[in-house]
């Protein structure tokens, strides 16, 4: 049902009843919320985010010549940049900060955010004398777990459970593989009617996260160059979860 949103769930004794955007009712026994970032279903079943950190990400697209797919990440004082290139003769490139310190820096202002961009030794070079195209775009990208990811007849999967920092290159993967993991819980609860799959299922869930966010503080603390600096201070003073 495209262009279809839930608004409304209330529990009932064959499992849900979703009141949708259009007006309309669904009836369900079990429901996964795929809804990414938003975990639109999750919250309104009360689960909310546990916040790790205050990441933004400012991009701006860019033409470029086909084939040119390099990926490139470059540290700065306050945070890293990315380059990549895009099918259709795309390129992103992203400046990674915290919430507070973009505002501190005015990075919203397209000409402070493309002088950022000029001051880096190898990302300018590859987006040098490419034509952007369309706005900017600023967004949250912080690392995040759900709590809880699973409830009464009911899990997360993907960026809804919980969301990695982009320099782990695992959202694809990350949810793909939570899919997976969600499908069996969702096999044993229907056939064994109990929620020993389903509390697996949020295990495992909150360990992988866990290995990730050591991981990640393991390679933040890596960059050396600016480890007074608030960004890198921060990341290298994080006691993993």
């Amino acid at each position: 049902m495209l262009g279809t949103s839930v608004r409304e769930g209330q529990r009932s004794a064959a499992g849900w009843r979703l009141r949708l955007s259009t007006g309309d009712q669904l009836s369900t026994r079990f429901v996964v919320d795929a809804t990414g970032g938003s975990a639109s279903f999750a919250r309104l079943a009360g689960a909310r985010f546990i916040e790790f950190d205050r990441l933004v990400g400012i991009s701006q697209f860019f033409h470029c010549s086909e084939g040119d797919s390099r990926l490139l990440v470059e540290s700065f004082a306050d945070g890293w940049w990315y380059t990549a290139g895009l099918p259709k003769g795309k390129r992103i490139t992203c400046c990674v900060t915290d919430a507070d310190l973009a505002q501190r820096l005015r990075l919203h202002v397209t000409d402070v955010w493309y002088d950022q961009l000029a001051n880096t030794t190898n990302v300018a070079r590859v987006t040098n004398a490419q034509k952007p195209c369309g706005p900017a775009l600023i967004r949250s990208i912080s690392s995040r777990l759900l709590k809880p990811i699973t409830g009464d007849s009911w899990l997360a999967v993907g960026d809804a459970a919980s969301r990695c920092d982009p320099l782990s290159s695992q959202g694809i993967v990350k949810a793909l593989r939570s899919g997976i993991f969600a499908s069996y819980a969702i096999g044993d609860w229907s056939v064994r009617s109990d929620d020993l799959g389903l509390l697996r299922y949020q295990r495992w869930m909150t360990e992988e996260f866990n290995s990730y966010f050591q991981t990640r503080t393991k390679y933040y603390r890596q960059e050396q160059r600016w480890s007074t600096n608030e960004f890198w201070l921060r990341r290298h003073n994080e006691v993993p979860v």
